[in-house]
């Protein structure tokens, strides 16, 4: 598989958008958000993004 330079080259290519893709940290901190919010009770539609990590950070911070 490793002397195959196209295959390498199409499992790079598919490994870089996946990162992109599920660890951006925009990406990330949607899917906190909306744990939380099942965990809350709430609906994650009621938030905008972002906000309820405001939220959380300031509580933390008080």
């Amino acid at each position: 598989m490793l002397r195959d330079g196209s295959l390498v080259h199409a499992y790079r290519n598919r490994a870089q958008l996946r990162v992109k893709t599920h660890y951006d940290w925009d990406h990330v901190v949607n899917k906190y958000e909306e744990l939380f919010a099942r965990m809350s009770g709430s609906s994650i539609d009621t938030y905008e993004p972002g906000e309820l990590y405001s939220e959380a950070n300031d509580l933390v911070h008080r």
